[in-house]
């Protein structure tokens, strides 16, 4: 998909709206420069073809030699706040520096996070199958040696009535990898579609120089001072192993190097309906 005819506004032209002035503040708390979203832009109206200032989820991912699955639709779609299904050049920023920042090591704590809709900070087995087939694929689920014996691990946690926490689900995935493949696939083509493999590392390593190795949620890097005191919001951090990691919506479970829990879940929907005010108003 080229750009070829298409009246898409300079980069200079839609920085310059009062309306943006609020997400370029925002968008520097994730140390993204002018410059960082000059060359994100460059990308994004390449697929704006009629200059609309927003492009269909089914551009995106054709644009981005993505497949169109469960998964990847809800990467995209995290601050689709009208449900529209159109995304504009503040949501393609966001979901793109949310996806391609994280660490590979980390890519199971988004998942969880992704899929723990209901807030409880746990995913029950079903839950955990839902969760594969849409990143592994629902069929090699039934026929990939990976999947199969991942598949009888969770058939144990099913007869003993007990669910994936944080800390259980990361155990989980370090014993089968395998079925994260496609997931670190995806990030890997987002890199080299979107800026470089280059631009995105120097990136990750910011975000995880600013958590102190402290797992962050995007809503919280880019809150004021007031928004950060919130009770629900101050807390929503974890570690996992060392390493920095990344959630849709904060959680507050703590993974140190030995993976040992710490505090119970703020009220994850109120963080979202903060969350959603704050992002409405970039």
């Amino acid at each position: 998909m080229g750009c070829g005819g298409s009246k898409a506004k300079s980069f200079e032209e839609v920085v310059s709206k009062p309306a943006f002035k609020q997400s370029l503040l925002q968008f520097r708390t994730l140390q993204l420069s002018q410059s960082d979203l000059k060359k994100i832009y460059k990308v994004f109206v390449t697929m704006d073809i009629d200059g609309s200032g927003t492009i269909s989820l089914a551009e995106l991912l054709a644009h981005l030699d993505l497949p169109r699955t469960a998964y990847t639709e809800k990467i995209f779609t995290i601050f689709d706040d009208d449900g529209s299904g159109a995304i504009d050049f503040r949501e393609f920023v966001l979901s793109v520096w949310n996806y391609c920042t994280l660490s590979k090591v980390n890519l199971d704590m988004f998942a969880f996070d992704l899929y723990d809709t209901d807030g409880s900070g746990e995913l029950s087995p079903p839950e955990v199958i839902k969760l594969l087939q849409e990143i592994f694929g629902k069929n090699e689920m039934k026929t990939d040696v990976h999947a199969k014996s991942a598949m009888a691990e969770i058939a144990q946690f099913q007869a003993k009535k007990v669910k994936f926490d944080p800390i259980k689900f990361h155990h989980f995935m370090s014993n089968h990898q395998a079925l994260m493949f496609p997931s670190i696939q995806m990030q890997q083509a987002l890199h080299k579609k979107v800026c470089g493999a280059g631009f995105w590392e120097k990136h990750r390593k910011h975000r995880e120089a600013r958590s102190h190795g402290v797992y962050m949620s995007l809503a919280h890097f880019i809150m004021s001072p007031e928004e950060m005191s919130l009770p629900n919001i101050s807390s929503a951090n974890s570690v996992v192993s060392g390493c920095e990691s990344h959630s849709s919506l904060p959680f507050n479970s703590s993974l140190n190097g030995s993976l040992a829990a710490s505090s119970p879940l703020p009220d994850k929907a109120a963080a979202a309906s903060q969350m959603k005010a704050m992002v409405s108003g970039m």
